[in-house]
């Protein structure tokens, strides 16, 4: 229905004969009912939560998932940048973004898991979505490698953290990579066109406008606690995928 759908434009060219375009195409289909959104909030996890899946294959896999705030939670922007530092910077573009490997070399959970050989990829993904959603943490389990061995290593490095906090470098690299992508995300009208889009629908479309301010805006503090929060373990899930 109109009254739930979100109509993007973009390119050279005329506004008018393009808006005349659309009302040609869409304007006689009629708004339907107010759209019921569900209100229910997910209680607050209390405890670490695990499972553990048992299947014929050649490769394990864990997993580590915590809550995480939505797109418009002053703590969104915090948590990536958090994870920049961690697995290294994604774009917010769900369309491109995660096409093109992140910078990993220096990033903390490359260096704690893939460097000593216990995995051969750790990768972090924070979506930005209308309603608080997961942040989550994955791991290619090396073979001789075990999957106790490779979570030790990666909730380490989490608690690690604590002791040894993001600093200045980190996060002024972790903003640089942050921007540099954002400009990726805009480098094709598709791109542009599908940034606009999922932004007015989910939230606003502002949002694009102000993603880079506010990355420039976050601090230090702003880091961690931010990574105190989510990254708690009565905040997490974690899964094995354990081969047979």
């Amino acid at each position: 229905m109109p009254n739930n759908a979100t109509l993007v434009i973009v390119g050279d060219v005329d506004t008018d004969a393009a808006l005349r375009r659309v009302e040609h195409h869409f304007g006689g289909i009629q708004p339907g009912p107010a759209i019921a959104r569900l209100r229910t909030v997910e209680p607050p996890q209390t405890g670490e939560r695990r499972l553990t899946l048992r299947q014929e294959a050649t490769t394990a896999y864990l997993k580590a998932g915590y809550h995480a705030p939505s797109a418009t939670d002053p703590n969104f922007y915090p948590l990536l940048i958090l994870d920049a530092v961690l697995t290294g910077a994604k774009g917010l573009n769900l369309w491109s973004s995660f096409r093109v490997p992140p910078p990993q070399r220096s990033a903390r959970l490359y260096v704690a898991l893939v460097e000593r050989g216990l995995a051969s990829s750790v990768s972090g993904s924070l979506a930005a979505t209308e309603d608080p959603f997961l942040y989550t943490l994955s791991v290619t389990v090396n073979e001789g490698a075990s999957l106790a061995s490779a979570e030790a290593a990666l909730l380490e490095a989490l608690a690690d953290l604590e002791r040894r906090p993001v600093t200045e470098a980190e996060l002024a690299k972790a903003k640089a990579q942050l921007r540099a992508r954002i400009v990726f995300d805009n480098d094709s009208v598709t791109n542009i066109a599908h940034q606009l889009g999922y932004y007015e629908t989910i939230a606003s479309v502002d949002l694009v406008a102000e993603a880079p301010g506010r990355i420039a805006a976050v601090t230090l503090e702003d880091v961690t606690t931010t990574a105190r929060t989510v990254l708690a373990p009565s905040n997490r899930t974690v899964g094995w995928f354990e081969p047979q």
